[in-house]
Formats: C-alpha cells, sequence, structure tokens
C-alpha cells in the first residue's frame, strides 16, 4: 500500500471519528437542553395559579415527586418554596399571553387601544409600524415596563387594564 493510500485511510478514520464524536457532543447538548427546557416548563407551570398556596403547593409537588431531577434546580425550587412559605402571595404568578385574560390579540386591536389611550396617532391597521413600535414603548416606559417595543403578556395586560379603565372614566 502506498503512502498516499495510507494517509488517504487514516485522514477518513480521523475524519469519520471527528463526525461521530462531534455528532455524539451534539447529541448530548440537546439531551442536556431538552432537559433542562423541561425542568423550566414544569416550575412555570407551577406558577401558573390565580391561588398564591396552590403555586406553593405546585413547587412542593414538584419536588417531592421527584419529578424535578437536575439536582441544582431541585435544591433552588427547593430553597425558593421554603422561603416563601410563610407568605406565598410573594410567589409570582406567571402568565402566557395566551392566559392574559383579554380579547385583544391583534395589531390592530393593540393600536385602537394605543390610540384610545393618546399614545398612537397613526392609522389602525394589521401592520406593525415604526409608529406603532414607538407608540408601544412609549407606553411601555411610562408604565414601568422594558421599552422594547413588543406586546408581551406584562405589557397586554396592563394595556388591556388601562383602556377597560379610560373606557369606564366618565367622559
Amino acid at each position: 500500500m502506498t503512502d498516499a493510500i495510507r494517509g488517504t485511510i487514516v485522514a477518513s478514520v480521523f475524519a469519520l471519528a471527528g463526525a461521530l464524536g462531534g455528532a455524539a457532543v451534539t447529541g448530548w447538548s440537546q439531551v442536556q437542553l431538552a432537559k433542562q427546557k423541561f425542568n423550566s416548563d414544569l416550575v412555570l407551570k407551577a406558577l401558573e395559579s390565580g391561588d398564591p398556596s396552590q403555586r406553593l403547593e405546585s413547587l412542593r409537588l414538584l419536588i417531592e415527586t421527584n419529578l424535578i431531577q437536575d439536582p441544582e434546580i431541585k435544591k433552588g425550587v427547593r430553597e425558593y418554596a421554603k422561603s416563601r412559605e410563610a407568605v406565598p402571595e410573594s410567589i409570582p404568578q406567571i402568565m402566557s399571553v395566551a392566559q392574559v385574560p383579554t380579547k385583544f390579540k391583534t395589531a390592530r386591536d393593540v393600536q385602537e387601544m394605543l390610540k384610545a389611550l393618546g399614545y398612537y396617532t397613526g392609522q389602525v391597521e394589521d401592520f406593525y409600524t415604526p409608529e406603532f413600535r414607538q407608540a408601544t414603548q412609549t407606553f411601555q416606559q411610562e408604565h414601568g415596563l422594558t421599552p422594547d417595543g413588543q406586546i408581551g403578556a406584562m405589557t397586554l395586560r396592563i394595556m388591556t387594564q388601562e383602556y377597560e379603565k379610560a373606557k369606564q372614566a366618565p367622559q
């Protein structure tokens, strides 16, 4: 066998080993990320209840039933739950956008609210324009939110509350 062929075979073996090693590391990383996301989703789900005592019990359930298996996350949740036992009301309720109690979900709906509240002066349409973004950022800044221009759950919730208050105020 010539040196060129031997060199090609050795290079091929190393390339194959590298590809297999890379795939194994990538696969392991993806499994770890999936486990972290699963734990995260469990904790967030436990914090959805409107009842603070139920949120505390849900966190305890995750720990006692070993649903959370990552030792660091488990320790953190255990310590957090223990520190909130006396005042479960201090455990925040986490809500997804779908859970925000509002009928407003489209860009047009949000633009109408911002217009009624005096933040948006543009044409109401289903487009996310720079003027719409600026109106959203101004609203967020004036209400102590991060002025990122995104209509997240907290922005939508506060905006809806302000809109409902404005509708009920005497004209």
